[in-house]
């Protein structure tokens, strides 16, 4: 009782696992090069790369175990994420934030 029928068995756990591993290390080089970025742009895109492997592995979450809130979660993250780097670039192009988008 409880136990998680997937289709695939225990190799596709197995790689899915592994998958979330390499994903975590490369999301910490990611972290390593927003630390040591020598420019604000490069910084910002390796924030941005976290966020998007973070969603990544949350979809991977909620396909092995098949719980519905794990993808509403990575929804709201995807949307959040997509928000936050729409106004960094509008930040980064114009040099301010205006509260008034149109020119």
């Amino acid at each position: 009782m409880g136990d998680v029928v997937i289709p695939g068995g225990d190799s596709m756990n197995t790689f899915f696992y592994i998958m979330t591993l390499l994903l975590i290390i490369n999301m910490f080089l990611c972290l390593a090069r927003a630390i040591m970025g020598p420019t604000l742009p490069d910084r910002i895109l390796a924030i941005d790369v976290v966020e998007t492997k973070t969603l990544i592995i949350l979809v991977l979450i909620a396909y092995v175990f098949p719980q519905k809130p794990y993808l509403e979660v990575a929804l709201a993250f995807a949307l959040l994420n997509f928000s936050i780097t729409i106004v960094v670039a509008r930040y980064l192009e114009t040099a301010a934030i205006k509260e008034d988008w149109k020119h």
